[in-house]
């Protein structure tokens, strides 16, 4: 029983983190665009500042740095959701999967278990069994 269990308990080890690699792409990604998101905005103001500056601040300045802004965080986004997407369906996969090799292993531990008992009982007749004749020899 031991051996099932821990040879159970790698395939889950194994299968989790072959998960955990994509949910972590999922996380993550959103995260990036959010920073190319800051980043562009803080080119926007430091381009206002410069332009200001100099008596040229048209709505022309802050475009590049917007538009650093928006296109990172869509980027992340479109990273983000189809990993999450697949860090669902491939975690609930592995739950499944787990679910059926713990139902597989403890059938296979009860059939081994209940060949052991058969086994006990077969041995404890054929010994009561050869007493009893023992016994009714000296006839």
């Amino acid at each position: 029983k031991e051996a099932v269990e821990e040879v159970g308990g790698r395939e889950v080890a194994h299968l989790d983190k072959n998960v955990e690699v994509i949910g972590t792409v999922a996380s993550v990604s959103p995260l990036l665009g959010l920073l190319g998101t800051v980043v562009g905005m803080i080119q926007v103001f430091q381009r206002f500042v410069d332009a200001y500056a100099n008596g040229k601040a048209t709505p022309d300045v802050f475009a590049e740095g917007i538009w650093t802004a928006l296109i990172t965080t869509a980027y992340g986004l479109m990273v983000a959701i189809p990993m999450l997407v697949l860090y669902k369906f491939v975690q609930g996969r592995n739950d499944r999967l787990i679910v059926e090799m713990e139902e597989d292993a403890l059938g296979i531990v009860d059939l081994l278990d209940e060949a052991k008992r058969r086994e006990r009982r077969e041995a404890a007749a054929a010994a009561s069994g050869d007493s009893d004749e023992g016994e009714r020899s000296p006839s």
